[in-house]
């Protein structure tokens, strides 16, 4: 009975495109617990993505290639793991202390962050993503620069000269980065060719550096290097890795983070 209503349930995603839990709930008449059971499945069956209160369809067009992922819309990237982003998210958060000066990146593991920063603290946010600097709208006590630049739609991002030469106004003692893929051969890598050039200067001027990262992005690799494991002082995932990345940490003093372990 559960089988043949999940099977139900993915076609009518399909079927529909984009459909709410409401909907679902009404069209098989069983609970929103029951429905976010079957989403929950399916989603790690691959076969829908799960979005803010309901569910889509696949993009078919949206593949891997050469071992490395292709660019995803930031609409689509953002629900993708999304449980295990929020995990991260207020794990690193919980780094973030009173009179920081942090750089917040555009990924779709570090836009979360911004909704568990403490809103008692006073800090100063400088970031280039569109989605940061709106959420960061709640915190009140929050000096929040925004970088110039154009639009990236696919990042939701500003790119380009001005954004980049910026930079050179600050220096930070956080930054809190994402990638689109790790691996101890070809390092932190990154699919936007626009931002490849402000996430090296982002380092160059951040004294800590947080990596902020799912278990999904292990051993795969994207377009772009722009950083060596060992340029981070802190990487954070929802869950620990393969054990070749935990032995490499180790050797190379990197702080291994997850809610329930860390590794010195």
């Amino acid at each position: 009975m559960k089988e043949e209503r999940i099977n139900l349930v993915e076609e009518f995603i399909n079927q529909r495109g984009i459909v709410t839990i409401p909907e679902l709930c009404d069209k098989f008449n069983v609970s929103v617990n029951t429905v976010r059971r079957d989403l929950n499945t399916l989603e790690q069956q691959g076969k829908i993505q799960k979005v803010y209160g309901g569910a889509k369809r696949l993009d078919p067009s949206a593949e891997a290639s050469g071992g490395g992922e292709l660019l995803r819309d930031y609409s689509d990237r953002i629900v993708r793991n999304s449980d295990q982003k929020i995990i991260i998210a207020k794990t690193a958060a919980s780094f973030i202390q009173e009179g920081d000066t942090i750089f917040i990146d555009t990924g779709t593991s570090t836009v979360p962050l911004v909704d568990y920063i403490p809103r008692n603290i006073h800090l100063t946010i400088v970031s280039n993503s569109i989605y940061v600097l709106s959420r960061a709208l709640s915190l009140v006590n929050a000096t929040i620069i925004g970088l110039p630049g154009t639009m990236k739609f696919k990042t939701a991002s500003l790119v380009g000269v001005e954004c980049y030469q910026m930079l050179e106004r600050y220096t930070f003692n956080k930054a809190f980065m994402a990638c689109s893929s790790i691996s101890l051969q070809q390092g932190i890598s990154n699919s936007s060719q626009e931002e490849f050039q402000i996430k090296r200067r982002v380092l160059e001027r951040s004294q800590e550096h947080f990596l902020l990262v799912d278990s999904s992005k292990f051993d795969k690799t994207a377009l772009l290097g722009f950083a060596k494991l060992e340029d981070f002082d802190y990487i954070i995932s929802e869950k620990n890795p393969p054990q070749k990345y935990l032995d490499y940490f180790k050797e190379y003093k990197i702080h291994f983070i997850t809610p329930d372990v860390s590794v010195q």
